[in-house]
């Protein structure tokens, strides 16, 4: 269908759409990805802000190279199966709930 390419950040939740910051906005300047920046550099073991920082830095410097290297770390990622999480939530968290607590701190500090 091309809603999605083979590198670019990964989709998440529509949920989490009102909880972006401005510059966390900017991962959807492009199609969605079966892997990505953030995929290679740490998968569901980086928090939410690190993760969309390295898909702003995917979006902001793009090159084939980069794309090729993400493909070959994919693959030895995926062969070697490391970076796999058994319980996302209990590692993660959800993004939206994070936000919520992140934002109400701030209102109430």
């Amino acid at each position: 269908m091309g809603d999605m390419a083979v590198i670019g950040p990964r989709p998440l939740l529509v949920e989490y759409l009102p909880y972006y910051n401005e510059r966390e906005h900017h991962r959807h300047d492009i199609r969605p990805g079966l892997s990505g920046w953030a995929q290679v550099n740490g998968r569901n073991s980086l928090k939410w802000d690190d993760r969309f920082e390295y898909d702003v830095q995917y979006v902001e410097n793009l090159t084939f190279m980069k794309d090729v290297k993400i493909v070959f770390k994919t693959f030895k990622k995926v062969f070697c199966r490391s970076g796999i999480a058994e319980d996302t939530n209990r590692i993660e968290g959800n993004f939206a709930e994070i936000r919520k607590k992140q934002m109400k701190e701030k209102g109430g500090a």
